[in-house]
C-alpha cells in the first residue's frame, strides 16, 4: 500500500516567513542530506513543506527558535491539541461577539499579564 503524505502548512504567520517563497526555495533544496536543521523555525514553512513532501522521512529534524511564546505554541500544540482546539474555538466566539474589544480584552488581561508572570 503506498504511504500516503498529508499536505502541511504552517499554523502560523511569521515575520519573515517564507510561505510565499517555496516555490522559489524548492528547487535550491540540496538532493541529499542526513539531518534537517532548522535554528530560526518561525512557523516552520520550509519545515513543513519539507515533511509535507516527505523529504524528511528517515532523517532527524531539529527545530529551534529562542521565542519563548513561539516555542510554548509549538509545544502546546503538540501536547495539548485538543485543548488549543477548544480555547481556539472560545476565542473565535468571543471575538464574534464582542470584536474588537474581545481582542483587546485578552490582549491585556490574559496574554500580556501571563507573558509578564512567565506563564506564557
Amino acid at each position: 500500500m503506498p504511504i500516503r503524505l498529508e499536505v502541511m502548512h504552517p499554523f502560523l504567520k511569521w515575520v519573515g516567513g517564507k510561505r510565499q517563497l517555496l516555490h522559489e526555495l524548492r528547487p535550491r533544496y540540496p538532493q541529499t542530506f542526513r539531518r534537517y536543521i532548522e535554528p530560526f523555525v518561525g512557523s516552520g514553512a520550509v519545515f513543513f513543506d519539507l515533511y509535507g513532501s516527505g523529504t524528511l522521512n528517515g532523517r532527524d529534524a531539529w527545530l529551534v527558535d529562542d521565542n519563548p511564546d513561539l516555542i510554548g505554541c509549538y509545544q502546546m500544540v503538540r501536547n495539548h491539541t485538543e485543548a488549543v482546539i477548544a480555547e481556539l474555538e472560545a476565542l473565535a466566539a468571543g471575538h464574534r461577539a464582542d470584536g474588537e474589544a474581545h481582542y483587546y480584552q485578552v490582549r491585556d488581561e490574559r496574554f500580556n499579564p501571563s507573558r509578564s508572570a512567565g506563564g506564557v
